[in-house]
């Protein structure tokens, strides 16, 4: 199976075969729509899109202090983000201005720790794919933070919503083309670029394929 020109040894509904997404990248510059191809050569029943989107990562200057070494839930630094009809969830810290050592965790809408990052800097990362619904909590926990307290850069990157749309064919028989229609609207969102998702695959592989969306609003 081929996917952006990368050949994948690996089964598609327990066949091997050739599928080809062109363009691979959707662009586009305020709101519009765009085709995507795919080319197959082995039957794609019950074929399924869906979009997400749009997004941008925002980064703000955060404090972060020095809290029990021991125990996470002493997280001086403590935000949340509410994720809707979401796709991805990235957050990272880099940056501290005293080189301390920081962590990152992640909790979910009922409170469960569902992703951390405790390397022994200040630079930490974690990504979640399909977030469900709801309000996340991301704590940053001073581990070690020599002068007291110290500032951090902190990003967060979600990609949810509902601006990107997709549709596509039921079935593509195999050695045929079938297009799939993506839209975007960015009304009421200010100049700069944004991101989204498409996701492609059979009814009970939904995310098989993965196509970016980068619209620039002007």
């Amino acid at each position: 199976m081929r996917v952006d020109g990368a050949v994948l040894d690996e089964p598609f509904r327990g066949s091997v075969g050739l599928v080809t997404l062109d363009p691979a990248t959707i662009t586009g510059s305020g709101s519009g729509s765009a085709t995507l191809d795919i080319i197959s050569e082995i039957d794609l029943e019950e074929l399924v899109a869906e979009g997400f989107g749009l997004g941008s990562p925002v980064t703000t200057i955060e404090t972060v202090w020095q809290d029990d070494p021991n125990d996470p839930s002493t997280a001086s630094f403590v935000t949340t983000v509410d994720i809707e009809h979401g796709c991805l969830l990235e957050v990272s810290t880099a940056n501290s201005a005293h080189d301390s050592d920081s962590d990152l965790y992640v909790y979910d809408p009922d409170g469960d720790l569902v992703a951390s990052s405790t390397t022994p800097t200040d630079e930490e990362h974690v990504s979640i794919l399909f977030p469900t619904d709801g309000t996340y909590t991301i704590a940053v926990h001073g581990w070690s933070v020599p002068s007291g307290s110290d500032t951090f850069e902190l990003t967060i990157n979600a990609v949810q919503g509902h601006d990107v749309t997709a549709t596509a064919p039921s079935d593509i028989p195999a050695g045929s083309t079938g297009s799939i229609n993506i839209s975007w609207d960015t009304s009421g969102y200010t100049p700069g670029t944004y991101y989204g998702l498409v996701l492609l695959g059979i009814s009970d592989a939904p995310g098989l394929f993965q196509v970016q969306v980068e619209i620039t609003v002007p």
